[in-house]
């Protein structure tokens, strides 16, 4: 099971998503962080769903939630 734990403002105060997810036992997590041009961290982790699914869990500004879903994958040709 993944749960994320967060905090705002005060890294003394963390708070528990409520949302689980199932992730294929065994199966590696990877996470990615980066701060945009206001400063503001954000992150997104992939994962491997019971399915064998690729996931991603992410923050989404725009909602304030944490929300899952299929990352997008563009193929390219080698240059």
């Amino acid at each position: 099971m993944i749960r994320a734990l967060y905090y705002v403002g005060d890294p003394k105060k963390w708070f528990k998503d409520g949302a689980r997810k199932k992730a294929v036992k065994g199966s590696s997590i990877a996470v990615v962080c980066w701060n945009d041009a206001d400063g503001l961290v954000h992150f997104k982790m992939f994962y491997q769903d019971p399915k064998l699914r690729l996931k991603e869990y992410l923050y989404d500004i725009s909602t304030s939630r944490l929300v899952s879903g299929e990352p997008a994958l563009e193929i390219c040709s080698p240059t």
